[in-house]
């Protein structure tokens, strides 16, 4: 990332609701620390996204969206939006780039 952020922004915004070809999108474009939370436009790059503390995470959208702490590869999809951290998301390997091969 070519933005310094806190270690706290550790949660992003995902969404289901318009997903191609399995890829997850997140919710705004990464922000400065001291810059307004983007909630505009979805990015299928994760390094490009909005991170969120959980403080912001329950303050935004007004606990609109449920917040995911663990889950399988099958629960992403159970939900159209929902908060996770960045960490989880590696766990489940749902970050990892697909290959001109699986795109065909």
């Amino acid at each position: 990332m070519d933005k310094e952020i806190s270690n706290k922004r550790e949660w992003v915004l995902a969404s289901t609701k318009h997903v191609n070809n399995g890829v997850l999108q997140f919710w705004g474009r990464l922000t400065k620390d001291e810059e307004e939370r983007s909630l505009g436009g979805y990015f299928t790059d994760i390094n490009i996204c909005e991170r969120f503390t959980e403080e912001e995470t329950n303050i935004l959208r007004k606990g609109e969206f449920p917040h995911l702490n663990s889950l399988s590869r099958d629960e992403l999809y159970d939900t159209e939006h929902y908060w996770i951290k960045v960490s989880e998301l590696e766990k489940a390997n749902c970050l990892r780039k697909k290959t001109i091969f699986e795109l065909i």
